[in-house]
């Protein structure tokens, strides 16, 4: 959400790198021009990819790669750290003193079976899940186990494949859920301690 009239973007966070997740990108882009991209996961990954990718070079747009364990500073404290890596992107944790928001947009599976982060889920403020809530992307164990105050799901309410999957849900059974598919716009607000969460519907 940016004020009216302004058109410009300090930084773009390139985290997921398939289609789905980069499709509108290229139409975007040259109506919201950003200073400057972080990029996590391959170019290669998809068609979207290749063409976000093109388009910021011809525009010389500096691009940096985020590299695992990374620690992006946005300002006023508050810190974007890589978790963990891999080609069709990143897993990252959003912090600002008690808030905790972690975005698996990429490397999900190897992230969750990574047995460093097992009880990283216990001091979450919030989770967006992974893939729209897919299963195998998600691990119900981890999820059931998790204790953020919401968990957000970005998912299609036109989708073919039924997302979320139903054991995906049943493991979040009793948590806060907001779901664009039901919700629309989904805003998280903090004040370092507190969570308000607004829906568009």
């Amino acid at each position: 959400a940016l004020p009216l009239f302004h058109r410009s973007l300090d930084v773009l966070v390139v985290a997921g790198t398939q289609s789905d997740q980069l499709n509108a990108l290229p139409a975007v882009l040259p109506q919201y021009v950003p200073a400057q991209v972080w990029w996590a996961g391959e170019r290669e990954t998809s068609r979207s990819s290749r063409l976000v990718y093109a388009w910021l070079h011809e525009e010389g747009i500096p691009v940096q790669e985020i590299l695992l364990g990374q620690v992006l500073e946005l300002g006023s404290g508050v810190q974007l750290k890589a978790l963990s890596l891999g080609e069709d992107g990143a897993v990252l944790l959003i912090t600002w003193q008690e808030f905790n928001c972690l975005l698996p947009l990429g490397n999900a599976e190897a992230f969750f079976e990574d047995s460093k982060y097992a009880d990283l889920g216990h001091n979450l403020t919030a989770l967006l899940l992974a893939k729209s809530g897919e299963i195998e992307s998600n691990p119900p164990v981890w999820l059931s186990q998790s204790r953020p105050q919401v968990v957000v799901i970005s998912v299609n309410a036109l989708n073919q494949s039924g997302l979320p999957d139903e054991e995906t849900l049943d493991a979040l059974m009793g948590k806060t859920i907001m779901r664009t598919d039901v919700n629309g716009s989904v805003e998280l607000v903090t004040d370092g301690e507190n969570l308000w969460v607004y829906n568009e519907k």
